[in-house]
């Protein structure tokens, strides 16, 4: 079956959205989060299996429109395809797969397609994510290697088998242990052994039961009659208490009764009238005294406002005094600092005139102000001055560089002539340079005939002890010997079937002696004869029963004599042993049952078990036949004797190492060869240079020494020529550096002179001579500089004044022009600050008057409102007081307050009544019968007579309870007689025990028989699929693991069960010794073999993945990739990820057979 698409019509945050599905390879979903994509997983499975009964993919579509969809295809027997079928999930409880028409469509068509493949089975067995993934690593830890668990967990999606067979193992231990006493089997044979003793240690007893029987009869016909007494003195009693207790009440309920009808005709008042009264009356009086204080409140405001007067005119002119007083502080500020300036003014033309005296002749007549140079001027002569100092500092340094540079070259030219040229450093390094390989060479050829000859005695040596002399060396080179691999290999597998074979026998040994005990304690165990049944127990119990019930009917009626009625006693006692002995031989047949039902089960395994060990006896002896047969075909003839497999290795290495010495000594003497010639050669070459060089020298020294002397003479060589070189670099420079200063001079006198020119013609203005000096025409212009700063200060000072001055004047004419406006003019008084003065105090006085106005017209405007509402509560309170004289039916306030009396005393009196009639109703009588049982009564005589029947009632009490005493007593004694509960108590307790034991005894076989089971199935499933699955897993786990581990190899633990191994180069890794990441892919190599395995015998059903390379490097990622492109072969493989990383490994792996699709946008949607 393949998914072709997946419609997510609606769901989750998906709304008509179809993710393409139709493409060979592996379909790689990648998302970040929030971007649907553990939706799109659910999706699949609420597809194909409908959906849960709550969800939480309906946060965007209320539940009843979830909706997704799938085109489905399913491959035919013979290869083909046929039609895609387009098919929709909706939520709901039954319908709920539709086609595209949307017309319901049977879930069998899903499930045909699925192989019938339940919901679990394929969430378990096709969809496997990080979380199965490491679970599954950490059960094969738990499993210890254990390679049939390891193998069946995987096949069954990861389940963790290991814990579950502990936890039955568990359960069975709450039930029964051997040596436990605390397990429910043990505490139930614990209680039957108890039940058992007791029911030993009781017996009815018969020969006093019908004494016992009559003395019962006349106790309980004496403790009737005494009871009946007792009941009619104890009632006579209440009834005298309970006229004590109601007399006094009946003579109070009908004096109140009495009262109450004499003031029956007083008008009914309200509730609170009297607090209505006394309220109305005490505001009108409040109220009559506050209206004639606050009319004489009113008239003294009015008083008061009579006597005050306000200036309007100084009222209207407020804003204008504030300003003023706001503007006084600046006033005084410009006052102040108009009279500094007039001083700094003076200042400044004192300094003006003393500068210009400076600058002018005596005679002249000129003003400082006449003096002042323009801007342009001043400029044009600094720039002047500063070009003058320039020229003359470039002309200084010129001078001082000709005299170091000519030094620099007189210096140059006298080395060049002590040092002279030498043609012959080229030769000279060519020359040395092959000497130096031909030295390396010549001292090859010393180590290589050294080698040469190590190489001789060692071939012979190893010849000898090989026993391999009379061949050549041509014959050992072409010896064919097995590698030290396969010995080892065969080895090994020699040396398991061997330590196999001794671990087979030695169980096979065990076997026969477990069935040989198993089969004698059966015997033991089985039971002769017929077997005694539970109806066997009941039939025995229930004619003790009856022929008891017999005897006592016979006892009681006197029907038979006195030797039948022994007889039956006999027979009675007999039945009851009977019966005990019928409910122990149960018990112990119980025991034996459960014993020999156990030995069974354990005999029928161990035998299976005894059959399948001689099987693989068998095919042990035939492969050590075939492993020493192969042993000896290995070796050939040359080979005279052989050794045991770790002396084989030894030789076999020693028999390498002389074919490889053979050869190494062929290279040497070719080598040795083709060096030799070269030697003698390069010494006659170098000896010839050496002596062109100009230095004597002797041919026949060695090679090393010539290069030595060669090596001497080329470093002098190559020293006087780099001195040389860097001599007539300086030599070049220097005449350059001569040339350049040369032209530098001439401009510089140039440019002199023409500066000297424009020197004459503008240092006129200054009216000083024309050969005055740069210094004298500098401390000029400083002056004219100083001059022009000190004419700008004084026109901005007087500038300052002339605005301080204005700003004075304006001020004075205001506060003259505001002080007639508002009527106060004093002809006395010239100060603007006096007259501001009383413009201030004027307004004061007048905004304090305004003050007081608002607060007294305040006060009346309160008072008059207070005025209001104390007259309204007045009439209020009048209209209250009318209304409660006219519902009294009185004119006056004393009338009022007797009627008043009377309503509160008829009140009161009702109450009491109440009260009394509660208290009689507590007695449980009418008021009437009440009534009734005081009539006659003396209640003077009613002490005595209470007395008297208390008397009488104490007497009658302690007879009854003789009564009581005497009936507990012989009834006492005749049940302990005829129920003799300690036997019935025992007998119940045996026979809860034995329902224990048979409810837990079923649910310990039940446990014992599910465990049994589960571990034959994964040993009959690991046996079956252990070939396939494991090479499978072995090929693909070398692949993820990049070599580091090679094989997958089983060995046997103490307990002879198989146990999973990794190889890493020849060290066997066991499964706790793997890191976490390396575990993990492990399991997943499993988990892919089975689910191939299955796939091989089966049709194809989609493979769903969920990040499950959360542990894995990018490397073996890669190859994990690689593999699912290998399954996408076989069916539909589907990987889900948010780790963009990995999306670009599987492209990188899988090229074209990555389907590549994103869900990045849809978190939007």
């Amino acid at each position: 079956m393949r998914l072709l698409d997946l419609r997510l019509d609606r769901f989750g945050p998906f709304t008509d959205y179809t993710l393409d599905l139709n493409g060979d390879g592996v379909h790689v979903i990648y998302g970040p989060n929030e971007a649907g994509k553990s939706s799109t997983l659910r999706a699949i499975t609420n597809f194909l299996y409908g959906f849960p009964s709550r969800t939480s993919d309906d946060h965007l579509h209320v539940q009843r429109s979830l909706r997704v969809g799938a085109k489905v295809q399913q491959a035919d027997a013979t290869g083909s395809e046929n039609n895609a079928l387009i098919l929709y999930r909706k939520k709901g409880n039954k319908g709920t797969l539709l086609d595209e028409f949307n017309q319901v469509v049977d879930d069998a068509t899903l499930t045909t397609l699925l192989r019938n493949l339940p919901r679990d089975q394929f969430i378990t067995f096709f969809g496997l994510d990080s979380k199965t993934l490491v679970a599954g690593g950490e059960d094969l830890i738990k499993g210890q290697g254990n390679l049939g668990e390891a193998l069946f967990s995987a096949s069954m999606g990861g389940q963790q088998f290991q814990q579950l067979l502990k936890e039955l193992e568990a359960k069975q231990n709450q039930l029964f242990k051997s040596t436990g006493s605390n397990p429910k089997l043990n505490v139930a044979f614990k209680a039957l052994k108890s039940a058992d003793a007791n029911h030993k240690e009781h017996c009815l007893k018969s020969t006093a039961w019908e004494k016992v029987h009559r003395l019962v009869e006349d106790a309980s016909i004496e403790l009737e009659a005494v009871t009946s007494q007792h009941k009619a003195v104890y009632l006579a009693k209440e009834r005298l208490h309970r006229v004590a207790r109601t007399l006094p009440s009946l003579s109070s309920r009908t004096d109140l009764v009495t009262k109450l009808k004499a003031i029956e005709e007083v008008p009914i008042l309200r509730l609170d009238s009297s607090e209505a009264r006394l309220k109305a009356s005490t505001d009108i009086k409040r109220c009559q005294s506050a209206i004639e204080q606050l009319n004489d409140n009113i008239q003294e405001c009015d008083n008061q406002l009579a006597v005050i007067i306000i200036n309007e005119m100084v009222l209207a002119q407020d804003v204008a005094i504030d300003a003023l007083k706001n503007e006084k502080a600046l006033y005084q500020k410009n006052t102040d600092e108009f009279q500094l300036l007039q001083g700094e003014i003076t200042e400044k033309e004192n300094e003006l005139e003393a500068l210009a005296a400076n600058l002018l002749p005596a005679h002249s007549s000129k003003k400082p102000e006449a003096l002042i140079l323009t801007t342009v001027i001043r400029e044009g002569l600094g720039l002047l001055v500063a070009e003058g100092i320039a020229i003359e500092t470039a002309l200084s340094n010129i001078e001082t560089k000709q005299q170091d540079n000519n030094f620099q070259l007189a210096e140059a030219e006298g080395m060049l002539v002590e040092l002279p040229e030498s043609a012959a450093i080229g030769d000279l390094q060519l020359a040395i340079k092959d000497a130096d390989r031909v030295l390396i060479t010549e001292q090859d050829i010393d180590q290589l005939r050294q080698q040469l000859r190590d190489l001789e005695e060692t071939t012979t040596n190893t010849a000898c002890q090989l026993g391999l002399t009379p061949l050549n060396e041509n014959q050992l080179l072409a010896l064919h010997i097995p590698f030290t691999e396969k010995i080892t290999a065969l080895k090994s597998a020699n040396e398991k079937l061997i330590e196999e074979q001794e671990r087979q026998l030695k169980k096979s040994e065990n076997l026969d002696a477990e069935i040989s005990k198993l089969e004698t304690q059966q015997k033991e165990a089985n039971i002769g004869g017929r077997l005694v049944t539970e109806n066997d127990l009941t039939t025995a119990r229930q004619e003790r029963d009856d022929l008891w019930l017999e005897i006592k009917n016979d006892w009681i009626g006197q029907t038979s004599s006195i030797t039948d009625q022994h007889a039956k006693a006999n027979i009675y006692e007999t039945n009851t042993g009977t019966a005990d002995q019928y409910a122990d031989r149960l018990r112990r047949e119980a025991d034996q049952l459960a014993e020999y039902g156990l030995k069974g089960i354990q005999l029928e395994k161990l035998k299976d078990d005894r059959s399948a060990q001689r099987t693989k006896l068998n095919k042990i002896d035939s492969h050590i036949e075939s492993s020493n047969n192969t042993w000896k075909a290995l070796w050939p003839a040359e080979v005279e004797a052989l050794g045991t497999y770790g002396e084989m290795i030894h030789w076999e290495s020693s028999f390498r190492q002389l074919q490889t010495s053979i050869t190494e000594k062929t290279k040497l003497n070719s080598e040795i060869e083709d060096k030799s010639p070269r030697i003698a050669d390069c010494i006659r070459s170098l000896a010839n240079v050496v002596v062109h060089s100009g230095e004597p020298t002797d041919p026949n020294k060695s090679l090393a020494f010539l290069v030595d002397q060669a090596n001497s003479i080329l470093a002098r060589l190559i020293q006087t020529k780099e001195d040389r070189q860097s001599h007539e670099t300086r030599k070049k420079d220097a005449l350059k550096h001569q040339t350049k200063l040369s032209h530098e001079l001439s401009e510089a006198n140039q440019a002199k002179e023409h500066w000297l020119q424009r020197w004459k013609n503008q240092i006129v203005v200054l009216e000083i001579p024309a050969e005055s000096s740069i210094a004298i025409v500098r401390i000029q212009l400083e002056q004219f500089e100083q001059l022009a700063k000190l004419l700008k200060e004084h026109r901005e000072i007087k500038g300052t004044r002339n605005t301080l001055n204005d700003q004075i004047i304006r001020f004075e004419d205001t506060v003259t022009k505001l002080t007639a406006d508002c009527g106060l003019m004093d002809n006395n008084s010239t100060e603007s600050l006096i007259k501001l003065h009383k413009l201030e105090e004027a307004l004061k006085t007048v905004l304090e008057n305004k003050h007081r106005v608002q607060t007294i017209r305040a006060n009346k405007q309160r008072h008059q409102s207070t005025l209001k509402t104390e007259t309204e509560t007045k009439n209020t309170a009048q209209e209250n007081l009318d209304s409660l004289f006219k519902l009294a039916d009185c004119e006056t306030i004393e009338q009022l307050e007797l009627i008043e009396s009377q309503n509160n005393n008829r009140v009161d009196l009702k109450k009491n009544l109440t009260s009394l009639e509660k208290t009689l109703e507590a007695e449980s009588f009418t008021i009437d019968e009440l009534y009734a049982e005081i009539e006659n009564v003396n209640a003077d005589e009613l002490p005595l007579m209470i007395d008297q029947t208390v008397k009488e009632l104490e007497t009658l009490e302690q007879n009854k309870q003789r009564a009581i005493e005497d009936k507990a007593k012989a009834s006492s004694e005749f049940h302990a007689l005829e129920n003799q509960e300690g036997a019935v108590t025992a007998a119940e307790d045996a026979e809860s025990a034995l329902a224990q034991i048979d409810v837990h005894y079923r649910d310990y076989c039940m446990l014992a028989i599910t465990r049994q089971l589960l571990s034959e199935q994964i040993e009959s499933y690991r046996e079956s699929n252990q070939g396939p699955v494991l090479a499978c897993a072995e090929a693909y786990f070398q692949r993820i693991s990049l070599g580091r581990y090679s094989r997958l190899v089983t060995q046997y633990n103490d307990k002879d069960e198989p146990e999973l191994y990794c190889l890493r180069g020849d060290k066997e890794v066991p499964i706790d010794g793997l890191s976490e990441g390396t575990r993990d892919q492990l399991f997943f190599s499993l988990r892919l073999a089975s689910i191939v395995h299955y796939l091989d015998h089966h049709d194809p059903v989609p493979l769903i993945m969920d990040d499950i390379m959360m542990t894995f490097d990018n490397e073996r990622s890669v190859v994990a990739f690689e593999i699912l492109g290998e399954i996408a072969k076989k069916t539909q493989v589907l990987y889900f990820t948010h780790h963009s990383h990995q999306k670009e490994l599987a492209k990188n792996a899988l090229q074209e057979g990555c389907v590549l699709h994103e869900l990045e946008l849809l978190a939007v949607q």
